[in-house]
């Protein structure tokens, strides 16, 4: 049975030999035209679905320009501000100082800008006093220096110098006495051969023997000479020069000592009066704590005694 609007789809029907009724060509062009828009109307509602359900924020993209401009900050309760990354600047000299110059607390730095100053006028008669010891230090050294290479040059210049020239000496001096006894001998046994045949008399013979016997006792008394020069004064002499060397050398210990420790006070003097002037280790803002917070530290202000 076929409603109002079928019987309008059907305009003209043809019956076959079997008595089955079949429809025209205009009835399946109106229902393949229908299909098509059904399949259009389904396909149009797949496509809103995913936007009907997805999220304001990820469909509207806003954009905007950053620029560079002030921060407003707003105190919503009570309470006392706090920096969260300090560096705390401590006086490097030693004993008290006194502030002569200190920069507003609050004030905005960069590295390397100064901060305090200290007065400089006890460091700097210090450092000009160190530096005067260390002069004087430099030359006392170079003094012993000068001295432990004389000592060190005398050891060797009396071994091969003054020693053998006061043994030379004496050896010749010894060659001279043996000869004079020699000469004193022949004297005395010519004159003991005279005084048999009667030309000289008994004194002229005592008097040779009495020159032989005083040419062996000079013989002997250089002989001696030498024998003590050779054991006793070389030794001696090099004994002490060996003294006197290490007692330059200990001594130029202690200069070389003294000179390092008296460079070592210029040097400190020389940093502590650099120090007197307190420089920003980083950029900020200077911040003061009060002598309430630190206890025993005093106020940071000019002519304040800081330690």
């Amino acid at each position: 049975m076929l409603s109002k609007s079928d019987g309008a789809e059907w305009q003209s029907a043809a019956t076959s030999p079997n008595g089955v009724r079949t429809r025209s060509n205009a009835s399946w062009w109106l229902r393949g035209l229908l299909a098509i828009a059904t399949v259009a109307v389904l396909v149009s509602g797949a496509s809103f679905l995913p936007t009907a359900f997805s999220s304001p924020k990820t469909s509207a993209r806003l954009t905007h320009t950053i620029a560079r401009g002030e921060l407003l900050v707003t105190v919503s309760e009570q309470g006392t501000l706090e920096s969260s990354n300090n560096t705390e600047v401590k006086c490097k000299v030693r004993g008290w100082s006194t502030v002569t110059w200190v920069i507003p607390s609050g004030a905005v730095v960069e590295p390397g800008d100064e901060l305090v100053r200290l007065d400089t006028k006890v460091l700097e008669e210090q450092f000009s006093l160190t530096k005067t010891n260390t002069h004087n230090a430099t030359a006392t050294l170079e003094r012993t220096k000068a001295n432990v290479a004389k000592s060190e040059i005398a050891i060797e210049a009396y071994k091969e110098g003054r020693f053998r020239a006061e043994l030379q000496n004496l050896e010749n001096e010894l060659a001279e006495k043996q000869r004079n006894l020699g000469k004193a001998k022949e004297m005395l046994k010519r004159s003991e051969g005279l005084f048999k045949q009667g030309y000289v008399n008994d004194l002229q013979v005592a008097g040779n023997k009495f020159s032989v016997t005083q040419a062996e006792l000079e013989l002997q008394v250089k002989e001696t000479e030498i024998k003590v020069l050779k054991e006793f004064t070389r030794k001696m002499q090099l004994e002490t020069m060996q003294g006197n060397l290490i007692a330059g050398k200990s001594k130029l210990a202690s200069d070389e000592a003294g000179l390092s420790m008296e460079i070592k006070r210029r040097d400190r003097a020389e940093e502590e009066l650099e120090a007197c002037v307190i420089k920003a280790e980083r950029g900020g803002m200077v911040i003061y704590p009060s002598a309430a917070a630190w206890k025993r530290t005093p106020d940071i202000t000019e002519g304040a005694n800081v330690r």
